[in-house]
């Protein structure tokens, strides 16, 4: 069974891996490998070493800029 985690209680310069930041954004790992290698669309990660890491703050102003009205 896989605990969801919760977003709301984080800081918001919490650094997720590349699985926190898929189930925040609710798409798939391999989509953000894909947008990361297309640059398309542009969120801003931290690359150390092999490891992956997104700022939350940075996630949350991707999905606010994708809010269509």
């Amino acid at each position: 069974m896989t605990t969801k985690t919760d977003f709301d209680s984080l800081p918001a310069n919490t650094l997720l891996t590349d699985a926190q930041a898929s189930e925040f954004l609710t798409v798939a790992p391999k989509t953000l490998a894909v947008w990361r290698c297309r640059g398309v669309p542009r969120i801003p990660f931290i690359k150390l070493g092999a490891c992956v890491r997104y700022r939350l703050s940075d996630l949350r102003e991707f999905l606010a800029s994708c809010e269509v009205r």
